[in-house]
């Protein structure tokens, strides 16, 4: 591991610099670090700390009670702990969000989840005011469950966000079920697709989460990367609005 980590901030250092930002105590980042108005998306029970500066408001697909009917049956998820929803919205489509209205967005381990990663970031700036942060924490497969799946191709993740992707198609729950879960009935499959359940659609190492990010800004020419790094089993990464 520590050899790992020392390939990856060589690596790293060549896409943003030898500055550091963001430290091993990366949980508690938006508490040191931000204040004003901002948002978390999909915090569910697991809330990013906040400060006495920071006016945070919280979005999800589903309201606050219909999420603690969804994770009633998840131990992992405590139902009194589900944070109170304040925004019920698609996190690719923040259409009750006004433009430059705030100064950050943060989120973990969210990203992997969604359709189009790229339209989802991208989305996410448009609601940032310029010189406002997007922070995000996504899990690098070869800690996790996902460990003996392919990386997302980049191709994939631009053809996703040309065609402006908002379904999960069959070919991921079908990877993700036969995968991980070594779930091989077609009939689990197919209800999984057409229920939307929520997977891990993409996966990522470092340095292809990192490739993806560089194509995603010079597509948008809205961001720079602040920071990023590997810690523990995640990918943290700090995005500024220009």
């Amino acid at each position: 591991m520590r050899r790992i980590q020392a390939l990856l901030n060589k690596w790293r250092e060549r896409l943003v610099g030898s500055y550091k930002i963001i430290g091993p105590n990366w949980k508690e980042f938006v508490h040191d670090h931000f204040s004003g108005e901002g948002i978390e998306i999909g915090a569910l029970a697991s809330p990013f700390p906040i400060n006495s500066n920071t006016m945070m408001r919280y979005v999800d697909v589903a309201s606050t009670e219909k999420l603690k009917e969804i994770y009633k049956p998840h131990k992992n998820v405590p139902n009194d702990k589900i944070i109170h929803v304040d925004y019920i919205c698609n996190a690719q489509n923040l259409d009750t969000i006004p433009d430059n209205s705030l100064d950050f967005v943060c989120n973990s381990h969210l990203l992997e989840h969604l359709p189009d990663p790229g339209s989802a970031i991208q989305e996410w700036l448009r609601v940032v005011k310029k010189g406002g942060m997007v922070y995000i924490v996504v899990p690098d497969k070869r800690f996790t469950f996902d460990k003996n799946r392919q990386r997302t191709p980049l191709q994939h993740l631009q053809d996703d966000f040309n065609q402006k992707t908002t379904s999960v198609s069959r070919g991921h729950y079908e990877d993700f079920m036969v995968t991980v879960n070594e779930i091989t009935d077609t009939f689990q499959c197919e209800g999984a697709y057409r229920g939307q359940a929520s997977i891990h659609v993409h996966v990522w190492d470092y340095q292809s989460f990192m490739a993806f990010m560089q194509w995603l800004q010079r597509e948008l020419s809205n961001f720079i990367i602040l920071d990023s790094n590997l810690y523990e089993i995640n990918i943290v990464l700090l995005l500024k609005k220009v």
